[in-house]
């Protein structure tokens, strides 16, 4: 089953937010590489934000389901939830 393509306005929006949460994440990774807990607190602090913009914009174009959304989210807003954890959200 093929999800249809969002409207060009919309898919330019993903575009962008994929790119910032993308970038975020690699440094939230980088942060965890290196062990600074400090470091790794403010990485994850930066990186939150445009993750979860990305997975409601996800949602709101259709690309995915309430069900997959609230997975998304819950495991972004675990406690543990790292860049390593493969990739849950």
């Amino acid at each position: 089953m093929t999800t249809p393509a969002p409207d060009p306005q919309a898919a330019l929006r993903l575009h962008d937010l994929a790119g910032l949460a993308v970038a975020r994440r690699a440094m939230w990774q980088l942060a965890c590489r290196s062990g600074d807990e400090e470091r790794i607190v403010a990485a994850r602090a930066d990186a939150l934000p445009p993750i979860r913009d990305l997975i409601d914009a996800q949602l709101e174009a259709g690309l995915i389901t309430s069900d997959d959304h609230a997975k998304r989210m819950t495991a972004l807003e675990a406690g543990d939830a790292t860049p390593q954890d493969g990739g849950t959200w």
